[in-house]
This record gives C-alpha cells, sequence and structure tokens, in this order.
C-alpha cells in the first residue's frame, strides 16, 4: 500500500476464481475526497455503479454460449442463477459475497434443450430477471444455409 498526501492507494492481485470487471481485471482502487471509490484501468477511472441491473443477454438468442452482464452496487450476497421455463434451477453463474463493481458471465448451455430460460439476479432486497433464448441449430439447417 502506497501512502501519498490525500490519496490511498490499494493493488489487488487477480486470484483465480477472481471476477472480472466490467471485462478487464481491475488492479487497483483509489480512495479520496472527490470519489467515494474507483477503479483504474490503464489510467481511466470506473465509476462504481449507482444501482443494481442485470442486463439482457448478448447474444440473444444464443447457441450454445452467451455473456450476461451484471452491477453490484454494495458488497454483499449476490446470486445469479438459470432457471428453466418451470422454474427449475438449471445453473448458477454467480454466488457469494461480491464486491461492488460491473461484472461478466458467460453461460454455456450445452447439453440444455432449446427453449426460453429465465436468468436471475438477486442481492441485497434488489431482484431482477430476464428471459433468455437457447436456439440450437441443427447440423442439417446450418449445412442448407451454407
Amino acid at each position: 500500500m502506497d501512502v501519498g498526501h490525500d490519496i490511498v492507494r490499494l493493488q489487488f492481485q487477480p486470484i483465480e476464481g477472481g471476477h472480472a470487471v466490467s471485462g478487464l481485471q481491475v488492479d487497483e482502487y483509489h480512495v479520496n475526497e472527490s470519489t467515494i471509490m474507483s477503479g483504474s484501468v490503464s489510467g481511466m477511472l470506473l465509476p462504481l455503479p449507482k444501482a443494481y441491473s442485470l442486463e439482457q443477454n448478448y447474444p440473444n438468442p444464443f447457441n450454445p454460449t452467451t455473456v450476461i452482464r451484471y452491477d453490484v452496487k454494495q458488497t454483499g450476497l449476490v446470486s445469479v442463477k438459470v432457471f428453466d421455463i418451470l422454474g427449475r434451477e438449471v445453473a448458477t453463474l454467480a454466488y457469494g459475497t461480491i464486491p461492488a463493481g460491473s461484472y461478466t458471465v458467460s453461460w454455456d448451455a450445452t447439453g440444455q434443450p432449446s427453449g426460453i430460460y429465465l436468468c436471475r439476479m438477486e442481492a441485497l432486497g434488489f431482484s431482477q430477471t430476464r428471459k433468455v433464448i437457447l436456439e440450437h441449430i441443427s447440423k442439417i439447417t446450418a449445412l442448407i444455409s451454407y
């Protein structure tokens, strides 16, 4: 830890199983009077999210993997899970105490049938659900389209 006049700078090393922040690994946090807390990547400041949110997956429809972005307003217990249309849990994409920040997770739905799934995020009284569509392309259809 480096201590300057008005700035305390902490550097974090990535750990296996850690979270990606907005697709980039954040290696520093700066705390000063004008910024409560922000991340720094290559000299750019990344403000922390002001609200919880679960973004729509991309691509949608997808086959067989998709990316889901979510924002965590404050450190706490967060879960991001996928359910089938009957409400059965089919995947846990994130679960645990997660620091405030923006995150990206990938869901590999290999082995799941085509259909509509629900991706749900819950955190400290917040919950949001997004519809995701898994659409397997058969080999016959793929060959015909080429």
